[in-house]
């Protein structure tokens, strides 16, 4: 994959993850291992404006529903797995015990249906989309969750230019005393 073509596809996950109503600052977790689909739903949840919630893909449905609880995720994107480690039946059950709206599964052959009922495959959230999306801003003028954060739980942030122009920046905080977390937040 080229990164024009990377780019393009983001753009698309980018379109259909506002067309699923995420709202820039909010939490769409991701679990896939790597396989060509992981940087196009990665680069797309950012360029939705959301963050990313990291999953690994060992885990458990009971393990994830957790993940998604706590992180208030809106949306789950996951990788439809193997019969040896059936990820999509992992993560629709971890949707229905944590009430996450919107799962979408990432089919090895993008034109298969989704293995797991209800879900939509990455094919179905990008078909139709433009490859032009502009990427969502967050920040306080955007409300994003961090801007509405007292001020000693505010990240640090650590920004990210090419070539003198700023695309983002990646806010380091503790959340709680248990767990850390990255948000990239574009600029």
């Amino acid at each position: 994959m080229t990164y024009a073509q990377i780019d393009a596809g983001a753009a698309q996950v980018a379109a259909g993850l506002a067309s699923l109503g995420l709202a820039p600052g909010e939490k769409v977790a991701l679990s896939c291992p790597n396989v060509p689909w992981f940087p196009l739903a990665y680069f797309g949840i950012l360029k939705a404006g959301g963050v990313v919630v990291p999953l690994n893909v060992l885990l458990k449905p009971r393990e994830i529903a957790y993940h998604l609880k706590d992180s208030d995720a809106k949306a789950f994107l996951a990788f439809e797995g193997t019969p040896e480690l059936p990820i999509a039946q992992m993560a629709r059950a971890a949707c229905d015990d944590s009430g996450c709206p919107n799962l979408v599964i990432m089919t090895i052959d993008p034109a298969a249906p989704a293995p797991v009922a209800p879900a939509i495959t990455l094919a179905q959230l990008m078909d139709g989309k433009s490859a032009a999306f502009a990427t969502r801003r967050c920040g306080p003028s955007a409300g994003c969750a961090d801007a509405q954060r007292p001020a000693r739980q505010r990240g640090q942030c650590t920004t990210i230019s090419v070539n003198g122009q700023t695309y983002a920046c990646i806010v380091t905080y503790r959340p709680t005393r248990h767990a850390s977390a990255i948000e990239w937040k574009n600029t």
